[in-house]
């Protein structure tokens, strides 16, 4: 037997597959490597990501299908989330008379609601995770 579990086979044996080992071939010698002391730990790799749009990557208001269709309606109002000077925590939604809303085309991250909310602002929270296996030798049995 030599160093880290490797054992030189007769040239016969290269192409047997034996329980618990695992055959390397090199022109015609073959080793063997136990890996029955070898086990394999799953870890688990987690990221956490919290992500809030940007009022300044809003389309403009007036280019929405929302608006479109609030413009298109028989209403005389139509729900716009507002955002002043472009601070997302101070969203708010108005029920403006339509002919207001075109003074908002201006604003950065106004946009008509459907929902009667401004919750495009929302911080969003997103959880990825991946696997990997880490090989370590078992622990020897008394």
């Amino acid at each position: 037997m030599t160093d880290k579990g490797f054992r030189r086979m007769a040239p016969s044996h290269g192409a047997a597959a034996i329980l618990g080992l695992m055959l390397l071939t090199g022109g015609e010698n073959a080793y063997s490597y136990d890996s029955s002391n070898t086990v394999l730990d799953t870890i688990a790799d987690t990221t956490v990501t919290v992500s809030a749009l940007d009022p300044n990557s809003v389309a403009a208001l007036k280019t929405t299908p929302a608006y479109s269709s609030c413009m298109a309606s028989t209403a005389k109002k139509c729900d716009v989330c507002h955002v002043p000077e472009g601070d997302a925590g101070k969203a708010n939604v108005l029920n403006l008379l339509k002919t207001l809303i075109p003074t908002h085309n201006g604003h950065h991250g106004d946009y008509v609601t459907t929902d009667h909310t401004c919750d495009l602002y929302k911080p969003k929270t997103t959880i990825s995770i991946s696997y990997h296996t880490v090989p370590r030798k078992a622990p020897a049995v008394p």
